[in-house]
């Protein structure tokens, strides 16, 4: 490790935060080819994503791929480790015409089949943007969903 790597490193060690000084970091990685340039972005970029965007997923077995060749301290010392924070902070999307399908089969109790007196439930809801009580738009209580 040369002086320029390592007053890199003191530098993200002493702001973790500072996004530009790892991409310079992994900028002098790259002129190297080693590989913990591509995983310093790889990680970064799928810090941007939903995590149930393609994408992401494909990044994942990416950074998968090259966290079995990075030296453990190295991915410590820099804080590239799970945190276990929440992977889903939001729902995914869903769009009008899986809402009527799944309403269509997850209706309230005493239901006669798609057309008969069952109300369509919070799933429906949900998806059409209609404010269930208590709830922000779109985001419907479990206690709302009639199963």
């Amino acid at each position: 490790m040369n002086a320029d790597e390592l007053a890199l490193l003191t530098e993200i060690e002493a702001a973790p935060r500072r996004l530009d000084r790892r991409f310079i970091y992994a900028d002098r990685l790259e002129e190297r080819a080693d590989p913990r340039a591509e995983f310093i972005h790889v990680w970064h970029e799928m810090e941007t994503l939903k995590p149930w965007s393609e994408r992401y997923l494909d990044l994942f077995r990416i950074r998968q791929e090259l966290r079995a060749d990075i030296d453990k301290d190295w991915l410590r010392r820099l804080g590239y480790f799970h945190q276990h924070s929440p992977m889903f902070t939001e729902l995914p999307p869903v769009s009008l015409a899986t809402a009527d399908a799944v309403s269509g089969i997850v209706v309230s109790p005493g239901h006669k089949g798609r057309s008969g007196p069952g109300r369509r439930t919070g799933i429906h809801r949900a998806a059409t943007g209609i404010q269930a009580a208590g709830g922000a738009e779109g985001v419907v209580p479990v206690s709302d969903v009639d199963l």
